[in-house]
């Protein structure tokens, strides 16, 4: 095992030692910030209503939008807004991000971007 000044490795992990400076064990939570581009995990981008019409989304059984999400999605289109279909696979993916999304959701890592909205999904 190698001992560097930041850390403890040995090859195939890092690990570290930290100190809570505060009475409070638990307290271990940290705040990441990152950028992640989407488009890593669309499956499909609809740009018009006539793509829109003929998707799966439109007219798959699979889907079941509601009559309010398929007017919304409309709504986007008629204002040249753009749906995208992502999906994010579950933990046997090796992207730590994808995995984060499938856990936890779309909408805290939204929240900030007004651009965007979520149809269907949380």
């Amino acid at each position: 095992m190698k001992i560097k000044k930041d850390f403890v490795t040995n090859s195939s992990s890092t690990s570290f030692l930290i100190s809570n400076k505060t009475k409070n064990k638990k307290k271990l939570k940290i705040k990441i910030e990152m950028e992640y581009d989407l488009n890593n995990l669309v499956e499909k981008e609809i740009t018009s209503l006539a793509e829109f019409y003929n998707s799966d989304l439109y007219k798959d059984k699979c889907w079941l939008l509601t009559d309010k999400q398929k007017n919304k999605c409309i709504k986007i289109l008629k204002n040249e807004g753009t749906i995208f279909h992502i999906e994010a696979a579950d933990h046997y993916n090796e992207d730590p991000i994808e995995n984060m999304i499938y856990d936890d959701g779309l909408e805290k890592f939204i929240e900030n971007n007004p651009d965007l909205e979520i149809i269907v999904g949380d």
